[in-house]
């Protein structure tokens, strides 16, 4: 089923969907690092995580539900 989704939604739905992209690539790549890099790398891979949770909010905000 296709839900036709236009305004504000649509462009905060564009921007879930590319900042889960990142976080889904991050952990992805988990496989293929060291010990090390992966210290130096948890910084990036939770601000990642955190910016793709709070898109969600924002789009479960849009549709009326709770964040969260």
């Amino acid at each position: 089923m296709r839900i036709a989704i236009t305004g504000k939604v649509a462009i905060d739905i564009r921007t879930l969907v590319a900042d889960d992209r990142v976080a889904v690539a991050n952990l992805l790549s988990v496989n293929k690092q060291t010990v090390t890099s992966l210290k130096k790398d948890a910084h990036q891979l939770k601000a990642d995580g955190r910016t793709a949770i709070r898109a969600g909010d924002v789009v479960r905000s849009d549709l009326g539900l709770p964040t969260s």
